[in-house]
């Protein structure tokens, strides 16, 4: 809701101060709308299946004797269920040697209907039934270990690959994905593919999981390897010490950042602020972002690679103003525009064109008002920590290699006995 604010001078009469009082226009601009207004922007997030929603995993331990009708029978779980999974491919010989699954895993809606059944082989694959509409999917994922050159433990790895044939948070579930990895992956590449609208049936994905400290936790993995492959590009993500994922080469995933989106060193009016005392209300309210003074039409560019997710005109308060998603992360608001360059749903690059300053809105006089979001939470653009390594160089790239060399040969190796289920196949 816009709080009343009186001012005590017309633009016409602020401008003749100003020019009477020999003030800058750097020292003068500034903003009077109230950021409320507009709240944080609404996080994106990979769509979900709603007959998919994740429950809690429930654990059994295969005692002598059991078998797959033993362990429904304990577990009261629904006998057309089990018929279900033997009408899967190839089903039947995993679930009638069931002493070589020590340890099964299952998830269950609220009618106790079979969700997801995970049976951890001896053998050190993994057989995962997934539920689809009316029938069971099965693959098999592969968990070898990885000897380290370090004389630490070694680390097991569980990679997993599917087929995209509906939607990408479907087919990931179908192979035996949580909503946490799916997440997961769906950040490291989102500056690189937009998931809700340029993937395609045929795309194909490749994860290689390094497993958290609580194994009962389906939800604690690390992805330390991916990949996405579509018909004109394969894009490749290796996980690094320093945190951040970079191509097998060393360049950074997901873009760097700019922190001046005009390009010309304009001075600051007003900085970023939680508690800042408005200059002409007197009163205490936060200024969430940085207002640049400069004069109208001056070019304000991207700081980012990113999708336009608003183009607005004529807003009451923020005036004309663009806010950008620049990955999964991120994301950027440019504010008081006079014309705007792009529009809503175009993907835009980092250095890009996007609009012009101006005076619109709520403002005294002509500026940028910039705002930057992280994890939906306002930042400074000054301060914050941004990805701004493009190229990792020396010592840094050698160790990367090292460290990735092994995760990567494994994440692109072809294996007979991984099965790869396709939701278009399962409806055949």
């Amino acid at each position: 809701m816009l709080r009343k604010i009186t001012l005590p001078l017309r633009p016409f009469a602020t401008g003749l101060l100003l020019i009477c009082s020999g003030l800058t226009a750097a020292q003068t601009t500034y903003d009077l709308y109230d950021h409320d207004i507009l709240g944080a922007p609404v996080q994106e997030s990979v769509p979900e299946d709603s007959d998919h929603q994740d429950t809690d995993w429930h654990q059994y331990n295969v005692k002598n004797n059991d078998n797959i009708w033993t362990l429904f029978k304990h577990e009261r779980l629904s006998e057309f269920d089990l018929i279900d999974l033997f009408s899967a491919s190839g089903a039947g010989k995993h679930l009638s040697q069931l002493e070589l699954s020590p340890i099964v895993h299952y998830r269950v809606d609220e009618q106790r209907r079979l969700l997801q059944l995970k049976l951890m082989m001896v053998t050190g694959e993994n057989i995962i039934f997934d539920r689809y509409q009316d029938k069971f999917l099965m693959t098999v994922s592969e968990s070898k270990q990885i000897d380290d050159d370090k004389p630490r433990k070694n680390t097991l790895y569980q990679r997993v690959s599917g087929e995209i044939s509906n939607n990408f948070y479907k087919s990931a579930k179908a192979v035996g994905l949580s909503t946490e990895t799916i997440l997961q992956f769906s950040s490291i590449f989102q500056s690189d593919i937009d998931f809700n609208r340029a993937i395609q049936t045929g795309d194909r994905f490749k994860i290689l999981l390094e497993p958290g400290d609580s194994s009962d936790s389906q939800d604690q993995n690390t992805i330390v390897a991916a990949q996405f492959i579509q018909s004109h590009r394969t894009l490749t993500a290796l996980l690094s010490d320093d945190g951040n994922y970079y191509t097998p080469t060393g360049q950074l995933i997901g873009g760097t950042f700019s922190r001046d989106p005009l390009g010309n060193s304009a001075p600051i009016s007003s900085g970023f602020s939680l508690s800042r005392i408005h200059p002409i209300t007197g009163v205490k309210q936060p200024h969430l972002g940085t207002d640049w003074a400069t004069p109208v039409g001056t070019p304000v560019y991207a700081v980012a690679d990113g999708r336009v997710k608003k183009a607005v005109r004529g807003h009451p308060a923020a005036g004309n103003y663009i806010e950008l998603q620049n990955g999964g992360r991120y994301v950027t608001r440019y504010l008081h525009l006079d014309r705007l360059s792009v529009a809503a749903e175009q993907q835009v690059r980092k250095g890009d064109l996007i609009g012009y300053s101006g005076n619109t809105g709520l403002s005294t006089g002509p500026h940028l008002h910039f705002e930057l979001y992280i994890d939906g939470q306002a930042v400074d653009i000054m301060t914050a920590k941004l990805p701004d390594q493009k190229q990792l160089k020396g010592p840094s790239l050698q160790r990367f290699r090292e460290n990735s060399q092994g995760r990567l040969a494994q994440l692109q190796q072809n294996s007979d006995k991984r099965l790869l289920a396709s939701l278009s196949n399962a409806q055949d």
